[in-house]
């Protein structure tokens, strides 16, 4: 369980303390718009925008400290921003997994590092808690129709935002605009819904709101491309797999493990738990890694090494088969360098695929890669 002390700032921030939720009387109609389906949801598809406008790349941290929205997804209508007063050095997963404390009683929905990297906390058709006491546009409780981002950021007017970190808040409000019809005007900061005025400062003075309008408009026209590189070999931490992540990334981990012997769970269940992350602390002590149970660039090279080891093989993973199916959040940079212990080589990975592969930045869930 995370020390409740480790982030101070950020609890005296939010002073949320799990407010309940309300009755929406009679929430003001939205235009009629197109339909679509997302997480279960039926949601607002923001019309005019006829070019495609995909969801990023987000590591997904499971809170348990959200509600149920009174007017269901369907009444999503504005967009928060937060910095979280955490210090400039706190990775995002730091604060997903802070979020992950019950005791806690706070949550936002996405959380962007530093490095541009994006933890999602809770689900868009829930209600997390980030805004308190708070209203906008005459109507209170803003916890109840909106979405909530905090950006890394120690708060005090001089912690510079990163260019990583626009170009990812970007993306995603771009991507809630279209997606549940927000207009621009209403993506809005903490400091300018709290109750009392001048309770909350954030964001920063030092955020450039301009930037990010421009950049959101910009994105919704087409004239801007998405930002983050899926063949970057910065290796974002976006890429680690972590204790709170799940999926078939780390379903393969934990296989990737037991035929190392590290993991003796009775099945790859895909969540990093517990076990998991004691497996891989073991793992790292004893190949002379930093233990801490995160599974980053050099410790994936280090799994991957020891299958090829064991195996002869890069990785039993790409040993069982010639193709690969892409997962949400994958990049062809993350699976050569999980399936063939070398990032570098997610040319080859491009070069036998480009008959489906136009742009080695454009990769979607559900596509089957051939592997070298």
């Amino acid at each position: 369980m995370a020390d409740l002390n480790m982030y101070p700032n950020l609890m005296k921030r939010l002073q949320i303390a799990r407010p309940p939720a309300t009755t929406v009387l009679s929430p003001q109609p939205k235009p009629e718009v197109p339909k679509a389906q997302v997480a279960g949801d039926t949601l607002e598809v923001q019309s005019g925008v006829s070019h495609p406008v995909n969801k990023p790349s987000v590591i997904s941290m499971p809170s348990p400290n959200f509600g149920s929205r009174p007017g269901g997804a369907s009444d999503i209508s504005a967009i928060v921003l937060h910095h979280t007063a955490s210090g400039s050095v706190s990775a995002a997963q730091n604060i997903g997994r802070y979020f992950q404390n019950p005791d806690a009683e706070v949550s936002a929905h996405y959380t962007i590092g530093k490095d541009g990297a994006i933890v999602q906390s809770v689900q868009d058709g829930k209600r997390a808690w980030h805004a308190g006491e708070s209203t906008f546009q005459g109507r209170g409780d803003v916890n109840d129709y909106s979405l909530g981002i905090e950006i890394v950021n120690a708060g005090d007017n001089r912690d510079a935002y990163t260019d990583a970190q626009y170009s990812a808040l970007i993306d995603l409000c771009a991507w809630m605009v279209k997606t549940y019809n927000v207009p621009l005007e209403r993506i809005t900061g903490h400091r300018d819904i709290c109750i009392p005025k001048g309770r909350k400062t954030d964001p920063s003075d030092n955020f450039d709101w301009d930037r990010v309008k421009k950049g959101v408009t910009a994105r919704l026209a087409g004239q801007m491309p998405a930002s983050a590189p899926s063949v970057d070999p910065d290796d974002r931490a976006g890429d680690n797999l972590a204790k709170g992540t799940s999926g078939p990334r780390v379903k393969q981990l934990q296989a990737d493990l037991r035929t190392l012997g590290y993991f003796t769970y009775k099945e790859d269940t895909g969540t990093f738990a517990d076990i998991t992350h004691a497996s891989v602390k073991k793992f790292q002590s004893e190949h002379g890694l930093d233990v801490d149970g995160v599974v980053g660039p050099k410790t994936s090279a280090a799994i991957a090494g020891a299958l090829k080891n064991k195996s002869g093989s890069p990785s039993t993973a790409a040993a069982a088969k010639s193709s690969y199916t892409v997962v949400s959040g994958d990049t062809l940079f993350a699976i050569a360098r999980r399936l063939l212990g070398d990032g570098t080589r997610w040319r080859e990975i491009y070069s036998l695929n480009q008959d489906i592969l136009k742009d080695p930045n454009k990769i979607f869930p559900g596509q089957t890669l051939k592997l070298p």
